[in-house]
């Protein structure tokens, strides 16, 4: 098991042609302005250790622990840190041109004013990180989970960040020309003044997103999702916004400059298709369905096809039904009624007096 070092172990040994320091214990040590390029440090904990002003170009530190260590403006141009710690480290004014950085973890660390050019960064995790003013351009930022990162001035022309989670992150007066957003997540992100010219913006999600002053001018946004998104005062002069529904509407609660838009894109109805070699005239679906059906009825003369179209309709034409009159019952033939009955002492008294 690997036992602490000091850095005059260290440096003792860097100095003897020595470059394998794997796993070495060197916490808390003191290595301000050391010379360790290409040294090997796979694995070492180098946790709060003092690296100001040292040159580790080239360094491997794949995996390594840098937590909270002190790297004002180190050198670590083309280092290998893949999966290694940076957690709150401070790198800022550092050197880290082409450095890679993937699947490493920069939560908290302080890059401000760094010069991270050519970096290669996918799958890292950086959120809350303070990239101000950070030199990206190029970098690779693919996946990248940046929630909440500052990156207010920094300069990410051309980068890669497609995929990358950017929700809430701070990117006030960013360069983002020509950088690739596809897909990228910017909802509550602040954009305001950022510069997103040619930028490829293509189902990103920009919900209620701050767009304020922004210059989108030939920028892709086919696609996206900006339902809240504040676009007032945005130059989006020439920006695709094909397949996103604000051809001719803006998305729900944007707001932007009429003016600044692009024209409108009104369909029209396309000419009649002619064959203007000849005299022949290209005919429509519709006019086609049109004439077959005029055809199918017959065509024949006077009161033949007067005839012929009703028995040719008979089928197709059904009369309403008349209401049948309810049937009544036939009254009874009229009979006199029977005589009436008379009692005995009636007639009796009729035949006394010669009624």
């Amino acid at each position: 098991m690997n036992t602490e070092r000091t850095a005059a172990e260290l440096l003792v040994a860097y100095e003897r042609g020595e470059r394998d320091f794997r796993y070495w214990l060197l916490a808390e040590t003191d290595l301000r302005d050391a010379d360790l390029r290409d040294a090997d440090f796979y694995g070492a904990d180098l946790r709060e250790a003092r690296l100001e002003g040292a040159d580790l170009s080239n360094a491997d530190l794949a995996r390594a622990n840098l937590q909270s260590a002190d790297g004002f403006q180190v050198n670590l141009s083309g280092a290998n840190l893949t999966r290694a710690s940076l957690r709150d480290m401070d790198l800022t004014s550092a050197t880290l041109r082409h450095v890679d950085l993937r699947s490493a973890n920069l939560s908290g660390a302080r890059l401000s004013g760094a010069n991270a050019e050519g970096a290669s960064l996918p799958d890292a995790f950086a959120a809350g990180a303070h990239l101000s003013e950070t030199r990206l351009i190029e970098a690779d930022l693919r996946d990248a989970d940046l929630n909440g990162a500052d990156l207010q001035g920094a300069d990410l022309t051309r980068a890669d960040l497609s995929r990358a989670n950017l929700a809430r992150a701070d990117l006030r007066g960013a360069y983002l020309a020509g950088a690739n957003l596809n897909e990228a997540q910017l909802m509550r992100t602040d954009l305001e003044g950022a510069d997103l010219r040619g930028a490829d913006l293509s189902d990103a999600q920009l919900a209620n997103a701050n767009l304020r002053g922004t210059y989108l001018e030939g920028a892709i946004l086919q696609g996206v999702e900006a339902l809240g998104a504040d676009f007032y005062d945005a130059d989006m002069t020439g920006a695709d916004l094909s397949g996103s529904g604000w051809e001719t509407a803006l998305p729900p609660g944007a707001f932007v400059i009429e003016e600044l838009l692009p024209e409108p894109v009104i369909a029209t109805e396309e000419p009649r298709p002619n064959d203007w070699a000849s005299d022949t005239l290209i005919e429509w679906p519709e006019e086609r369905e049109r004439r077959e059906e005029e055809e199918e009825w017959p065509l024949t003369g006077g009161a033949e096809t007067q005839a012929v179209i009703e028995e040719w309709t008979a089928g197709m034409i059904r009369p309403e039904a008349e209401e049948e009159a309810p049937e009544w019952e036939e009254e009874p033939p009229f009979t006199a009624p029977p005589p009436l009955m008379r009692e005995s002492s009636e007639l009796a008294e009729e035949s006394m007096y010669g009624i």
